[in-house]
């Protein structure tokens, strides 16, 4: 036998024997640079990212330093939960005491967390507001239905003249019926009730819209991390169901699926390797 086979015949032993712990250094190297690389990779979906700059720019640098970033909004799609026979109508007593409470569980998370909320606004805090100015002291989940409520807050009016002649309550009672509820909005129910005092007064809507506005100086990064909150609190099963979305969410969603497909492919090159 030729030195050169004697060589080739002691390698391929050697490889041999050590097979398996290069297969074990081979899978830890792995892992290590996965880890690395999901942790330090990072992807950015924001337009603004790749656009060019313009004199457009500079004018909304000056805007923003004079009346301050512009908002970033949440949309909330919540209507009644298919699980739920027995309610249709998001607007029964029972779904608004829901909506007034997730309400408070968004709020109390946005106070404990540097404030992120600049406002929000659903149909339960319309309807708060609009008992609060009618100086009743005590809350919306007080009343166990529709004809307790107006009973309460109201007395002797007609239809038209429910809200009565204050400007915020009209115009928090217009953007409520033209863009907060679903075109199916029935509030004939209300005026019939005031007219005849009997009956059901409950107006009806298949859904409505909740809107969440977070602060337009909160970074990107936290933004998204604030309406992925939003999103988990409100993904808990109850009598409601909530589809929540916005910019900064799609943009979550697209930069988690890139990485973790972008790992996945390492891994397979190193793999094939």
């Amino acid at each position: 036998m030729s030195g050169m086979d004697a060589m080739t015949r002691r390698l391929a032993e050697t490889f041999e024997r050590m097979s398996l712990p290069i297969l074990i250094a081979s899978l830890f190297l792995t892992g290590f640079l996965a880890y690395f690389l999901s942790g330090s990779l990072a992807f950015t979906t924001d337009l603004s990212s790749f656009a060019p700059e313009t004199d457009a720019d500079e004018a909304q640098e000056r805007i923003e330093d004079s009346i301050g970033s512009s908002p970033h909004l949440v949309y909330i799609n919540v209507k009644p939960s298919a699980s739920e026979d027995q309610l249709a109508n998001v607007l029964e007593m029972k779904a608004l005491h829901r909506l007034s409470e997730d309400y408070e569980r968004i709020q109390s998370h946005s106070d404990e967390n540097g404030h992120f909320i600049a406002s929000q606004i659903n149909a339960a805090e319309i309807l708060q507001r609009f008992i609060d100015e009618r100086n009743y002291t005590g809350d919306l989940t007080d009343f166990n239905d529709w004809k307790g409520m107006l009973e309460a807050v109201l007395e002797d009016e007609e239809c038209g003249a429910a809200i009565g002649s204050d400007e915020r309550s009209i115009a928090n009672a217009a953007f409520a019926s033209s863009a907060l509820l679903h075109e199916d909005l029935d509030y004939s129910p209300v005026c019939d009730w005031l007219e005849s005092g009997t009956g059901n007064p409950t107006p009806s809507a298949s859904s409505t819209l909740w809107l969440v506005e977070i602060r337009g100086d909160v970074d990107s990064e936290d933004r998204q991390q604030y309406a992925n909150d939003i999103r988990s609190m409100l993904g808990e099963q109850s009598i409601l169901e909530y589809g929540v979305i916005s910019d900064d969410l799609i943009s979550n969603d697209i930069n988690e699926s890139t990485l973790d497909n972008l790992v996945w492919l390492i891994l397979l090159w190193l793999w094939r390797r």
